[in-house]
């Protein structure tokens, strides 16, 4: 049996699609966990209209946010495996049959599908889909999915993911509380606790993406998150003795740090210099990083090794100011020598 958590919070406007996905799945073998965290819009009459056709465990709580539900439906389960889904989102008929066949054929810990991005009315972007760059025939182990993880190239979403119980039980899943990321370092613990991971080559998820969403705010609360999820992600790597690539690790901290500044200067340019005291007593000043490791490897941008340069020696929002002076100079220069 797979058992399904759906935590719920305000989205009266996309739950039936959502749960309308889960109830019609070619595979019947379920468990619905639905975790109604304090919503003040018409969730709580849509998933009780449910009641009437299928059977699930519903829960309540004050509004805690995601984690506290999510955590909350994990006392509850007793399914085989575990695969979360976001209310706004939406499962292809086939994702839990396909999910669970291939889990059952490869004996994995964890088996993970691509997934499509579907852009709302009030997010520009087009749709596209997600396909993991590995081959599906193979079954890996965790060292060679946590490089795939360092590098970007699989990405510390939860909701793609089918997780055997066990695993779960003995990673001790948990999601840390008031955290805008807090998937990502779970999701990290559960691949180094697996032995055998494998992939779907299908999309199988819909993520739906919209302005309102956590992950299209433009804040420093979810910054600072974002920042705490990468420290913990390198502390927790480099206690565990697992032979991962050190140059991913590189990789992995010099691109999170340039995601940090980029959108730490967007927030604080008025500033000016007094943006990098503010930084430098601040939450985000505990990304562990080695300038001399940063700029002589060879697997990181210049665009990124300059960046975090410039941020170093408190002269990035210059450059930042008089970049489009020199584009112009550099145009000019280029217009007079045609």
């Amino acid at each position: 049996m797979i058992t399904v958590i759906i935590p719920v919070y305000n989205v009266e406007k996309y739950l039936k699609q959502c749960l309308d996905s889960v109830f019609h799945q070619s595979y019947k073998s379920i468990q619905v966990i639905i975790v109604n965290d304090g919503s003040t819009d018409n969730s709580k009459n849509i998933i009780v209209g449910y009641k009437e056709n299928f059977n699930f465990i519903y829960l309540e709580q004050q509004n805690k946010g995601v984690s506290e539900a999510r955590n909350l439906a994990l006392k509850y389960v007793n399914g085989d495996y575990i695969l979360f889904v976001d209310p706004d989102d939406y499962l292809e008929i086939d994702c839990l049959e396909l999910m669970h066949n291939k889990a059952i054929k490869t004996n994995s810990d964890i088996v993970i599908a691509s997934y499509t991005s579907i852009f709302d009315d009030d997010i520009k972007g087009m749709d596209f889909s997600y396909k993991i760059q590995l081959d599906e025939n193979i079954i890996y182990n965790n060292v060679q999915i946590i490089n795939k993880m360092l590098d970007l190239n699989i990405l510390g979403y939860l909701w793609n993911k089918l997780f055997k119980t066990t695993l779960c039980n003995k990673a001790k899943l948990n999601f840390e509380s008031s955290r805008y990321v807090q998937d990502w370092l779970p999701v990290f613990i559960q691949v180094s606790e697996a032995n055998t991971i494998s992939f779907i080559d299908k999309s199988l998820y819909n993520y739906r993406q919209r302005g309102a969403s956590t992950v299209n705010k433009n804040n420093e609360k979810l910054l600072i998150d974002y920042n705490h999820a990468v420290t913990s992600i390198i502390n927790y790597l480099e206690k565990r003795e697992l032979p991962y690539d050190k140059n991913k690790m590189t990789m992995f901290k010099a691109t999170t740090l340039y995601q940090v500044i980029v959108n730490y200067y967007t927030l604080n340019k008025n500033m000016k210099f007094k943006m990098y005291i503010k930084y430098k007593n601040s939450f985000l000043n505990k990304h562990k990083i080695n300038m001399r490791e940063i700029l002589f490897s060879k697997h990181i941008s210049k665009h990124y090794k300059k960046t975090i340069f410039l941020w170093k020696i408190k002269l990035y929002h210059i450059y930042i100011e008089i970049r489009p002076l020199i584009k112009k100079f550099i145009n000019l220069k280029l217009l007079n020598h045609k």
